[in-house]
């Protein structure tokens, strides 16, 4: 049964992504249709635990946490699939798909004072620290960072485990900062931060783009200047929803 909760959360993720980016692509995403991939994205990380990436991850690393079946097989096809993917699409599988990530954009979306990570090297730092040390713990010590992060205990709603007040505190404080787990513990985002690298898809501006600023006051990531990178862009598209311009396009190719 647990394999086919992963499956079935795997096939959620390429649909998901792939819609996104569709609607990306297009022009056609708005709030009110984010807002039900990510609901759906949420939902089904509290009913089937699935899929949890994040969290499948630590099987790959742990020598006895998946076996060497399918239940561990699964994830590690999960994962080079969505990596690979998004090399393409962007960060849709984090931006819409992932129920971690969908529960704290939820959230982010409530309308309370926000709040600034400051300077974006220093969440890298962090981020590819508490990677270094879940690859040593788990390869080593069979130790696993992310079960006391307790996103598991959390979407499986057992709040008598209590890393489950761990996740629950991160969850409030996404309310506040954007994304907390995603831009600094989750191991899956790290590496679709690398994949940004290969410049697929992503927004881009076009010939309209006068240079007004409202995009890059508008990203909670910093990263809708000309010259970043992109690698920390969720494809919230917050930055064309502030554009009076129509100034960006989430597409290949060339583009500021």
């Amino acid at each position: 049964m647990q394999d086919v909760t992963k499956l079935v959360g795997l096939l959620w993720a390429l649909f998901s992504m792939t819609l996104a980016f569709f609607l990306l692509r297009k022009n056609w995403m708005n709030k009110w249709v984010s807002a039900s991939i990510l609901l759906i994205s949420v939902l089904l990380g509290f009913s089937i635990f699935s899929p949890m990436l994040p969290f499948q991850f630590q099987e790959i690393l742990i020598p006895n946490g998946g076996g060497k079946g399918p239940g561990f097989l699964l994830p590690l096809i999960g994962l080079l699939v969505i990596v690979v993917s998004s090399s393409a699409l962007g960060r849709t599988f984090c931006g819409y798909s992932c129920p971690v990530g969908a529960l704290q954009e939820l959230m982010y979306r409530i309308p309370v004072p926000k709040l600034r990570w400051g300077k974006k090297w220093i969440l890298l730092v962090f981020r590819w620290a508490f990677l270094a040390a879940m690859i040593v713990s788990g390869l080593l010590f069979g130790v696993s960072f992310l079960y006391y992060l307790g996103g598991s205990s959390f979407f499986r709603l057992d709040p008598f485990e209590w890393p489950f007040y761990v996740f629950a505190f991160l969850a409030v404080l996404s309310l506040f900062y954007y994304r907390p787990f995603c831009r600094i513990f989750c191991p899956v985002g790290a590496l679709m931060s690398l994949s940004a690298l290969i410049r697929g898809a992503r927004f881009r501006r076009n010939e309209n783009c006068t240079d007004c600023g409202k995009c890059e006051r508008a990203c909670p990531v910093d990263e809708a200047g000309p010259d970043d990178l992109k690698l920390e862009c969720y494809a919230c598209n917050r930055c064309r929803e502030a554009c009076p311009f129509d100034a960006l396009d989430y597409t290949f190719g060339k583009g500021r």
